[in-house]
């Protein structure tokens, strides 16, 4: 079988690099790419054809009318918060654009399908499917023309839902595929419900973020303890200069409670990775019993961590007194580890914002994907209220087994597996006989 896989962000997700490697022992994968991505795949053993679109008007005049009145997850307050979020990032007159169309589009009706845009851009996709038998994408779909080319070629086509939030935040999600790998079933679930996904063609696998948890633990080398001193593990989650603002303030808070709890402990903070300016960091660095676990970017030569510098983040949850977040993925791989976990929440703090700035800390925590998979209030590991941190942070440090239920609850959704068997799964779909009859053009541009 000649397999066409979508890709992006080549250069940042390790597991991706590691798929495409076990999908080539299966098939002969060929890479469709952004332009951008050239660089970072002129190495790969794979044939690569780089997708690009036929005009300048087409395309961008669908992403606006898309932009306006396309089809959003019914978690909508979630949809908002993270397009909100990548706006920040941008330069100050794409901004002021962007926050334009996003306004006018929250009072706007919702009646254009991602899969009715996709197909509108399939005639400016200048890339070669005809040679293809099936079609693997990536969530999020990085080049809606070369999937609508494919749907109006009746591929088959699967998708992998790369991470557990993308469900309720994404609305390039396409509900005419006929295979949607998910995580686990709960995932799936997210599709039916956010997505309108029918159920049938969902199929949990496993996750290929979580492959390298699976192989640190059988690593005995790895595990060997490797900072000298006792410490709690922070975790940032905040890519925005605003929300990490937010976020300083509430790790010197921590370390002023720990500092009461706990003086012979250290904070040990890992900073967002992908963060541009890490001088927003500087005010901790003042504080005396805060250090950095940043060394891991020192080294790299690129945005790409290497085998040996995930393990060592794993090393540092494994060994931490406790690990302290506030949403990330990194609070579902400390779930695999008996360490025990605190996830910081608090509605009656004062982050320095007004409750109705749309990028106050208050809206991340209320999305939906942490509010299912880390926000379970019936676990005391659940910080809410400034009051309940003191005590649950001594409990973490005096008995950190009384706080492990919360781990035990987060990582029974998603047994750990390993990337050949995640691709077994994912296989045994694209060798199995078509089920259906090919589905009518009509029926895709619907």
């Amino acid at each position: 079988m000649k397999l066409g896989v979508l890709l992006q962000y080549w250069d940042t997700r390790n597991d991706v690099r590691l798929l495409v490697q076990e999908l080539s022992r299966r098939y002969e994968v060929v890479l469709l790419a952004k332009e951008q991505d050239r660089k970072s795949l002129s190495n790969v053993p794979n044939e690569v054809r780089y997708v690009k679109d036929g005009s300048w008007f087409w395309p961008r005049f669908w992403s606006y009318i898309f932009l306006l009145f396309g089809r959003i997850p019914r978690s909508r307050r979630n949809y908002y918060i993270d397009e909100y979020f990548k706006m920040e990032a941008l330069p100050f007159w794409q901004k002021l654009r962007v926050g334009v169309f996003l306004g006018l589009s929250r009072f706007l009706p919702k009646w254009f399908t991602f899969d009715a845009y996709a197909c509108r851009l399939a005639s400016q996709a200048e890339v070669a499917l005809d040679d293809l038998d099936a079609l693997f994408v990536i969530t999020e779909i990085c080049d809606p023309g070369t999937l609508g080319k494919a749907l109006l070629q009746q591929k088959k086509i699967g998708t992998y839902v790369y991470s557990w939030d993308h469900a309720p935040k994404h609305k390039r999600m396409s509900q005419k595929l006929d295979w949607y790998f998910t995580w686990n079933a709960p995932v799936g679930d997210d599709l039916i419900e956010l997505q309108g996904v029918p159920p049938e063609r969902i199929r949990p696998v496993g996750s290929t973020q979580l492959i390298y948890v699976d192989s640190y633990l059988g690593d005995t080398a790895a595990r060997r303890r490797q900072v000298a001193y006792e410490y709690i593990y922070f975790g940032c989650a905040a890519g925005s200069p605003k929300f990490v603002r937010q976020e300083v303030r509430l790790i010197s808070w921590l370390a002023e409670i720990l500092q009461a709890v706990a003086p012979e402990l250290k904070l040990l903070v890992r900073p967002y990775p992908f963060l541009p300016d890490w001088r927003l960091y500087a005010p901790l660095r003042l504080l005396q019993n805060v250090a950095f676990d940043d060394a891991y970017l020192e080294r790299a030569a690129n945005r790409t961590l290497t085998p040996k510098m995930i393990d060592e983040k794993f090393n540092r949850l494994e060994h931490a007194r406790a690990f302290v977040h506030m949403g990330t993925t990194l609070g579902f791989e400390c779930a695999y580890f008996d360490t025990p976990m605190l996830f910081l929440a608090p509605e009656d703090f004062d982050f320095g914002l007004p409750g109705s700035d749309r990028m106050h800390l208050l809206n991340f925590f209320g999305q939906y994907h942490l509010e299912k998979y880390l926000h379970l209030t019936q676990y005391p590991n659940v910080v809410t209220r400034c009051a309940g941190l003191r005590p649950v942070l001594t409990s973490a440090v005096n008995m950190p087994k009384s706080l492990l239920g919360y781990n035990e609850a987060i990582r029974a959704n998603t047994p750990l597996r390993s990337l050949p068997e995640i691709v077994d799964s994912i296989a045994a779909c694209f060798d199995a006989p078509a089920a259906k009859p090919a589905k009518p053009v009509s029926h895709v541009l619907a």
